[in-house]
């Protein structure tokens, strides 16, 4: 007890202590609600601000890519690389449509697929492409790692929102190239 406590008559002295311990509770409530908020923001600002690759021969996805980094619906391959001009692979592809599109990741049955580990970081968005209908497999394989062509993509994209993929094709624009392959870039911005 400091000296002025020593002096306090109980009924003071209980009351500080009351009022110390609801200060405390308040504070650190605050503390935890903000912290719980406030960094969860800030990381998703950083996380779209610091990918370096976004530039330059990129720079016509930068701002379809930061918008969904911000919403936290793609990931780079660290903090500072999305690799834009990467084909996008069958995995990459499910989770961003998933999420960009809200495909509902509820009530999804596991994937008969054999390349599909219930523990890979793509597994519940595959499921739910598939059970969406907007994505399917060859027999067993679904090929996760495998890239997508232009068309598969505007293919997918048109069952999830469930137009006709001329509609989605003219998204692309000129953009769209029969036979070729998709990258990250196009991706994002398409989606």
């Amino acid at each position: 007890m400091n000296k002025q406590q020593h002096y306090m008559n109980p009924r003071e002295r209980s009351f500080m202590i009351r009022s110390k311990k609801a200060f405390a509770a308040l504070a650190i409530t605050a503390a935890v609600g903000f912290s719980s908020i406030v960094p969860f923001n800030v990381l998703q600002v950083l996380a779209a601000t610091n990918f370096m690759d976004i530039d330059g021969a990129a720079a016509s996805y930068k701002t379809a890519i930061e918008e969904m980094a911000k919403q936290n619906v793609i990931s780079g391959f660290s903090d500072t690389q999305y690799k834009p001009n990467q084909n996008v692979t069958r995995a990459e592809l499910a989770k961003i449509v998933a999420l960009a599109l809200h495909v509902d990741l509820t009530n999804t049955k596991k994937s008969d697929f054999t390349d599909v580990a219930e523990s890979a970081w793509y597994a519940s968005y595959v499921a739910a492409m598939v059970n969406n209908g907007a994505m399917k497999g060859e027999g067993n394989s679904f090929s996760p790692t495998k890239s997508v062509t232009h068309e598969q993509l505007v293919e997918i994209v048109a069952a999830v929102l469930k137009v006709d993929t001329d509609k989605v094709k003219g998204l692309l624009g000129t953009a769209f190239t029969a036979g070729k392959l998709a990258s990250r870039g196009e991706v994002a911005m398409l989606v």
